[in-house]
């Protein structure tokens, strides 16, 4: 699978859209989780990742997990032993961004802000 993402791609290096079947087939985690795996491997932020730092950071984190322990290593801080609220932040802002049935809270940011809150 990996193999089928990378290669064909240039210099072997993919962004984050593209990442969204290694994300959901090879790591077996839902796609709002996309961008946040995305940006633990893509630790320099380049906003490209390669087959090699995609296996090291597999193999080191996600291998050996479950799927709620994948997606607990996912959503920490890493390192973490626990999930702060803090943590659910950046999960909220995608949802809020991409969400169909959350279009309106677009339209106003401080709202976003408030919405995120209470959740």
């Amino acid at each position: 699978m990996a193999d089928e993402v990378f290669d064909p791609a240039p210099n072997g290096e993919i962004g984050e859209e593209d990442f969204m079947s290694i994300t959901t087939t090879l790591c077996g985690v839902p796609k709002v989780l996309n961008q946040l795996l995305f940006k633990k491997i893509d630790i320099k932020g380049t906003g490209k990742v390669t087959k090699a730092q995609f296996q090291k950071y597999y193999a080191a984190e996600l291998q050996k997990a479950d799927v709620s322990k994948r997606m607990f290593t996912i959503i920490a801080k890493t390192g973490s032993k626990y999930i702060e609220h803090d943590d659910f932040k950046p999960i909220l802002k995608i949802l809020m961004d991409t969400h169909p049935g959350l279009e309106f809270l677009k339209s106003s940011p401080e709202f976003q802000d408030k919405y995120g809150t209470v959740l």
